[in-house]
């Protein structure tokens, strides 16, 4: 009996750490193209898979959560693609290709793919509209919503990159991911959003003395910033025509 419930105990956890999922993907509109070959990868490139072209291609990746996958079909170096966001389980998938793109037309048995594609969409209009509190929110509000799932990254690179330079924002940012306590640091997006927001919150003042810079002389100097409160720095690139522009106006 006690081998009986060890038995099934692991079984339990083995279960828990490992899920299936086959994923079923039908091209709906091959016979306009040569194609000849397919390969499917997860973002963070644990699992890579080839396979010999066909109408329909049966993968299987070994996820426990939501994750996002990149579908190729390759045709004579001509390489059409799709990126998307999907859940364990058994999963269909039918698609076309369209011009130079492979666009998925249907996605069953996977209730993240449109929740992303949701969430994608409100993202465009809220940036479109400029403001940026409700769009903070808004960003915060689905990292929560997907902190137990990968996903949640993706969001929070959209937050870094907005208030990169914020760091009473970077600070409310940091809350929501601390609950996540690295549970995703094996995850592709996990040193672009949480890494890097550590690294920023923990940079202090910058002491210009310690940078040499070149002057139009072409020679190293220092800068002796003295007399104010404030200085501005305008970085710009020399083959930057709205740079250039800009740095008048400064």
């Amino acid at each position: 009996m006690k081998v009986l419930k060890f038995l099934v105990a692991f079984m339990l956890i083995s279960s828990s750490v490992y899920a299936q999922t086959d994923i079923e993907f039908i091209l709906k509109n091959s016979a306009s193209y040569q194609l000849d070959s397919v390969d499917a990868f997860d973002l963070s490139q644990k699992e890579f898979y080839d396979y010999d072209y066909k109408d329909t291609i049966n993968m299987r990746f070994n996820k426990n959560n939501i994750d996002c996958y990149n579908i190729r079909y390759h045709e004579n170096g001509r390489m059409f693609r799709a990126q998307i966001w999907l859940d364990t389980g058994n999963i269909k998938i039918e698609a076309h290709i369209d011009g130079d793109k492979l666009i998925i037309d249907t996605v069953f048995n996977s209730p993240a793919y449109y929740m992303v594609k949701d969430f994608s969409k409100a993202y465009s209009e809220l940036y479109k509209a400029h403001d940026t509190t409700l769009l903070n929110n808004y960003l915060l509000e689905n990292y929560e919503k997907n902190i137990r799932n990968p996903f949640s990254l993706l969001v929070g690179e959209y937050y870094m990159n907005l208030n990169q330079n914020s760091r009473f924002n970077l600070i409310k940012f940091k809350l929501y991911a601390d609950k996540q306590g690295g549970e995703f640091r094996w995850f592709y997006l996990y040193p672009m959003v949480v890494e890097k927001m550590d690294k920023m919150l923990n940079i202090g003042k910058i002491n210009l003395s310690d940078f040499t810079f070149i002057n139009r002389e072409n020679k190293k100097v220092k800068l002796l910033l003295q007399g104010a409160n404030y200085y501005v720095l305008d970085f710009w690139f020399l083959a930057c025509s709205p740079c250039i522009r800009d740095h008048k106006d400064i």
